[in-house]
């Protein structure tokens, strides 16, 4: 087995021993907690976070269309929410082997949907540290900001740098020299960049509006907690994805999370909504995954004799 995925276990085990050892110090005050469980908005915070995977679906689809491919969005929303399970997978490779797959199967040419994929994400992350990292960072002021006052500058010079097509695809290439893979030619500019980065930007607020939904359904929380409780969740997936040490960040973005809203909510409760943010955003996965099941690859038209090699003249013949 792999160092890094035994490192990734290790890492998994250990947040996860700290978080059972909070809920178990504090198990009396938990069983006294006055919970106050609302089922209803518990179904529509995961209906919220499967329509904003649908949104992301969407971005995507723009983005492969600018690279000069032509797909539904039926078939992006398919090819989306199929190809992400693979993130679950250990290998981090799963999710864009599945994403080529299932984009040959709807018709599209391999190079712009592998050259989108580094794209959309890459812009995901940029986006998400400066919404996330950086607002938490402002938020919080204090210690915090004197000691990381430098990301906040930081973050959005990188982001400004990275919807620089040349810039970009340089980075781009780089990896993929790296990993032994061909280099690909990234033609976008910077005006679909820096609108993709906007896309981003949106996603990552309606995603923010879903968490909150989730909290208030498990434990009600002010209004005024949004943007805190927002910038809480997407920092953990940030940090957590970058982590590489686990598929999906499992249990690194738990507990970054868990610690992240202890800043407002008290300790057991944050682990609580730390850990149940999992089954939470793996439920609304699975609901578009089993639409996108049922969508189908697209239907091929049969071939008639007259589109067969030579048949062609023969029908013309036959014409007269």
């Amino acid at each position: 087995m792999p160092t890094k995925r035994i490192l990734g276990y290790l890492v998994t085990a250990l947040i996860l021993v700290f978080m059972g050892r909070t809920l178990y110090i504090n198990g009396q005050s938990l069983r006294g907690y006055d919970w106050q469980l609302n089922y209803p908005l518990l179904a529509v915070s995961v209906l919220a976070a499967t329509g904003t995977f649908a949104l992301y679906a969407w971005l995507w689809r723009l983005i492969v269309q600018r690279l000069g491919a032509n797909v539904s969005y039926t078939q992006a929303f398919r090819i989306y929410f199929l190809a992400n399970l693979g993130r679950y997978v250990p290998g981090k490779v799963w999710q864009f082997v599945g994403w080529a797959y299932l984009g040959e199967q709807a018709g599209m040419e391999r190079a712009p949907v592998l050259t989108s994929l580094p794209v959309n994400l890459g812009l995901q992350v940029l986006t998400g540290l400066g919404l996330g990292v950086a607002t938490l960072i402002f938020i919080r002021g204090g210690e915090m900001q004197d000691r990381y006052w430098f990301l906040l500058l930081a973050i959005p010079i990188g982001l400004v740098l990275a919807i620089q097509p040349g810039i970009m695809g340089k980075v781009l290439n780089w990896g993929l020299g790296k990993v032994g893979r061909e280099p690909v030619k990234l033609d976008l500019r910077s005006g679909d960049m820096a609108f993709f980065a906007l896309g981003h930007v949106g996603c990552w607020a309606v995603y923010s509006v879903a968490f909150y939904l989730f909290v208030y359904s498990v434990q009600p929380v002010p209004l005024t907690d949004l943007p805190a409780l927002g910038a809480s969740y997407i920092a953990a997936w940030v940090i957590g994805f970058l982590s590489f040490l686990t598929p999906s960040g499992l249990g690194i973005r738990e507990g970054l999370l868990a610690y992240f809203l202890g800043f407002w909510l008290p300790a057991p409760v944050a682990v609580v909504i730390g850990l149940l943010s999992r089954l939470w955003v793996t439920a609304g996965e699975l609901i578009g995954a089993a639409i996108a099941w049922r969508i189908g690859p697209p239907k091929k038209e049969p071939r008639t004799s007259r589109d067969e090699p030579g048949n062609e003249r023969l029908a013309t013949d036959e014409n007269g």
